[in-house]
């Protein structure tokens, strides 16, 4: 049976960070991942995603501090909630962790439908 892959939630990176600098930061870290970013809407920051293929790696990428770009990023596993009707309906972790593995719930806090 085939695992499913664990998405990522990367925010706070810098708007030049690409998708090649994610997979090559993570791949010196020792980890295989899948890369894509979302440009935000002023250009100061960006958010990506990362996909990673079992559930110890996502716990120890979750688990650090991480610098890509220059920039401290913050990482939020994402969860996948199925409403009725829907097919997919991605939601970020409502109780996210800070890249040193520390509770970081509250104003850094992601939610879906704001």
């Amino acid at each position: 049976m085939l695992k499913p892959a664990i998405k990522l939630l990367i925010s706070g990176m810098s708007p030049e960070t690409t998708e090649h600098d994610l997979v090559t930061y993570f791949n010196l870290c020792g980890f295989h991942v899948e890369a894509s970013i979302v440009q935000g809407p002023t250009n100061l920051s960006a958010k990506g995603f990362i996909t990673v293929s079992d559930s110890r790696a996502a716990d120890v990428i979750l688990g650090g501090m991480h610098v890509v770009g220059g920039r401290k990023v913050q990482i939020r596993r994402v969860l996948y909630l199925q409403k009725e009707g829907e097919q997919d309906s991605p939601q970020c972790s409502p109780r996210p962790v800070s890249c040193d593995g520390r509770d970081a719930a509250g104003p850094n806090e992601v939610r879906p439908d704001s």
